[in-house]
C-alpha cells in the first residue's frame, strides 16, 4: 500500500491548520472518506436581498410553546425556580435579541378549571401525556412564569366549555404573573374545528358560528379584565387536522373576526410525521418533505400575507413524531430525539422563515419525546437537552440579533440539501447548508463539496458546524459551533475538548468552498 496519499492528505491538513482554515474534530467527527461522488455544487445567492426574500424576522420567531399542564415543571416556582429551563431559553433569547414568545396552552387548558382556593398548582396528577385530560389550576400554577426573565407570553384561557368563571379566573391569574407589559396576547380556546368531535359544540359548528363566539367572548373578557382597548388576542388557532373541514384563514376572516378591533395574530397548528425506523431518509431527513408538509398550508399563509398583512400570522404549535401513539402518550422512544431531528428543527424553522411566518412556536411537553429539552425528572424521564434544542441554536445565530434581517430559501433541486441566504439591512450576511445525507456513524463519513459566490468585498468566511460525532440516529454527541449544553452544565453552554467554535475559509476569486460532511450542517459567516 501506497503511503503518498496519507502523507499528501497529512501535509494539506497540517497546512490548513496553520492558515486557520480546518475545524479540528475528534476522530469519529471528522470525514475521513472524502466526497460522495457527487459534483461540487455551485451556490450562487444573491448578493442583495431580492424582491421576493422574507419579510424582516422577528426576533421572537424561534420560540416555543408549553403544554398546559406542563408549565410549572418546566418554570419551577417562586422558592424553586427551574434554572436549568431558564438557562436554555435565555440561550436562545441572547441569540435573537429577544424577547422570545412562549404560548401555554393546548386541550388540557382550554378543558380545565380554575380553583382560586386550590394550593397545590394542578390537580389531580398528570396520566402520561395527559393530553385528554381534565385538570383543575390553582393561583400558584402560573407563579414560576416571573422566572423567565424577558420573555413574552401567549395563554390559552378556556373557551370550550363556555364557563365565564373559569375563563376569567385563569385570565386574570395568568396576566397577574405575567404582567400586562409582557403578555403578548390570549387565545381562546384550543384547535375549536376540533370541537364537534370533542363534544364541547353540536353538528353545524363551523367558521362562522366560531367567529359570533369569539367576538361575544372577547368583548366580555376584555371587559371583565378591563383591558387596554387595543389588539391583544390569538385567533382561529386551527389544528392540524383543519384542511378540507371548511376551516381556513379566508373562511374565518370573511366571517369577521376582525371585527371587534381584537385580533393581532392568527394561529396554526402543524405536526410532521416522521418515520425514522424505515423511512428515515424520505421524512426526517429530507428537504422535499419537510417542504411539502408546510405547503399545505400555503393557503392559509398567501391569503392572510395578502389581504391582512398587519395581522401577524403564527404557527402557534408545531412539531414532529414518529407514530400517532408517540404524539398522543408518553413517549420515552429514542427515535423522536436522534440528532436528524435537529437538522429537520433547522430546516423547517428556516423554511417558515423563509415564507414570512411572524413566529414557531415548537411545542414542549415534559413527557414528550420530540421536544427541545425534558425539565425535571418524570417516572423514568430524566432532564436532558435534546437534539431538537440544536436545530433552535443554529436558527438563532442564524438570525444574529439583527432587526433587519431577511431570509430566501437558495434552490439546489437536490431532496437532500436545504441552503438558505440570510441578510442584515438587504446585503448577504449568512448562508445555511444542511446535508441530510446519512451517516450513522459506522464507516466513513462523506461530505458534499459546495462553492458558495461570495458577497463582493469578502475575503475570508467564518464557517460554524452542527454536527454529531454518531451521526444521524445518535441520542448525544450533539454539537454546534464547537459547544454543547445538557443538564448536567444547567442548561449553558460548554466548550467541547477538540472542537474549534469556528474556521475561517478564504475566498478565491470571489468564491468560497465549504465541504459539509454527511448528516450535518453549516453555516458561513461573511
Amino acid at each position: 500500500m501506497s503511503l503518498l496519499p496519507i502523507l499528501l492528505e497529512l501535509t494539506t491538513l497540517i497546512a490548513s491548520v496553520q492558515a486557520g482554515r480546518t475545524q479540528i474534530l475528534p476522530r469519529e467527527a471528522r470525514s475521513p472518506c472524502g466526497p460522495n461522488n457527487q459534483p461540487s455544487v455551485a451556490l450562487h445567492p444573491y448578493p442583495k436581498a431580492p424582491w421576493n426574500a422574507s419579510a424582516l424576522v422577528d426576533s421572537s420567531f424561534p420560540s416555543f410553546a408549553i403544554q398546559g399542564s406542563s408549565l410549572p415543571a418546566f418554570t419551577g416556582n417562586k422558592s424553586h425556580p427551574n434554572t436549568f429551563s431558564q438557562n436554555l431559553i435565555r440561550e436562545i433569547q441572547d441569540r435573537t435579541g429577544g424577547p422570545l414568545v412562549v404560548r401555554v396552552g393546548g386541550t388540557n387548558t382550554d378543558y380545565s378549571k380554575f380553583n382560586p382556593d386550590q394550593i397545590e398548582p394542578i390537580t389531580p396528577p398528570q396520566q402520561g401525556a395527559g393530553i385528554g385530560q381534565k385538570f383543575v389550576f390553582g393561583p400558584s400554577f402560573y407563579e414560576g412564569i416571573p422566572n423567565w426573565k424577558g420573555t413574552r407570553w401567549i395563554y390559552d384561557v378556556p373557551f370550550a366549555l363556555q364557563n365565564h368563571t373559569d375563563s376569567y379566573g385563569e385570565a386574570k391569574a395568568a396576566i397577574d404573573s405575567i404582567g400586562l407589559e409582557n403578555l403578548e396576547a390570549l387565545e381562546l380556546g384550543n384547535e375549536p374545528d376540533l370541537y364537534i368531535k370533542q363534544g364541547s359544540r353540536s353538528p353545524g359548528w363551523g367558521p362562522q358560528e366560531y367567529v359570533a363566539n369569539f367576538n361575544d367572548y372577547s368583548t366580555w373578557l376584555s371587559s371583565a379584565l378591563d383591558l387596554p382597548d387595543w389588539p391583544i388576542y390569538e385567533a382561529l388557532t386551527l389544528s392540524a387536522a383543519h384542511d378540507g373541514m371548511n376551516w381556513s384563514a379566508q373562511s374565518v376572516f370573511e366571517a369577521g373576526i376582525t371585527d371587534t378591533g381584537r385580533v393581532k395574530s392568527i394561529s396554526l397548528h402543524h405536526y410532521e410525521n416522521t418515520n425514522t425506523t424505515t423511512d428515515l431518509q424520505s421524512t426526517l431527513m429530507n428537504h422535499s418533505y419537510v417542504k411539502a408538509g408546510v405547503d399545505t398550508y400555503q393557503h392559509n399563509l398567501q391569503y392572510t400575507l395578502q389581504n391582512w398583512p398587519h395581522i401577524q400570522i403564527n404557527f402557534g404549535e408545531s412539531g414532529r413524531y414518529t407514530t400517532i401513539a408517540n404524539a398522543q402518550t408518553k413517549s420515552t422512544d429514542d427515535s423522536e430525539g436522534i440528532f436528524g431531528a435537529a437538522l429537520w428543527t433547522a430546516d423547517y424553522l428556516l423554511y417558515l422563515m423563509s415564507l414570512g411566518v411572524t413566529r414557531v412556536n415548537m411545542q414542549l411537553g415534559k413527557v414528550f419525546g420530540y421536544v427541545a429539552w425534558h425539565p425535571v425528572f418524570y417516572d423514568d424521564i430524566v432532564p436532558q437537552v435534546r437534539s431538537p434544542y440544536y436545530g433552535h441554536l443554529f436558527v438563532s445565530d442564524f438570525m444574529g440579533g439583527s432587526k433587519v434581517f431577511r431570509v430566501i430559501e437558495v434552490p439546489t433541486d437536490d431532496d437532500l440539501l436545504a441552503v438558505y441566504a440570510g441578510y442584515e439591512n438587504n446585503h448577504l450576511k449568512r448562508v445555511a447548508i444542511i446535508n441530510f445525507d446519512i451517516w450513522q456513524g459506522e464507516g466513513c463519513r462523506t461530505y458534499r463539496t459546495f462553492t458558495i459566490q461570495a458577497p463582493p468585498g469578502a475575503r475570508t468566511g467564518r464557517v460554524q458546524t452542527l454536527t454529531s460525532s454518531k451521526g444521524a440516529t445518535a441520542n448525544d454527541t450533539f454539537y454546534w459551533a464547537g459547544h454543547s449544553w445538557s443538564y448536567e452544565s444547567n442548561g449553558k453552554a460548554r466548550k467541547v475538548h477538540g472542537l474549534q467554535e469556528y474556521q475561517n475559509s478564504p475566498v478565491f476569486n470571489g468564491k468560497l468552498k465549504v465541504n459539509v460532511g454527511a448528516s450535518e450542517a453549516v453555516m458561513v459567516h461573511f
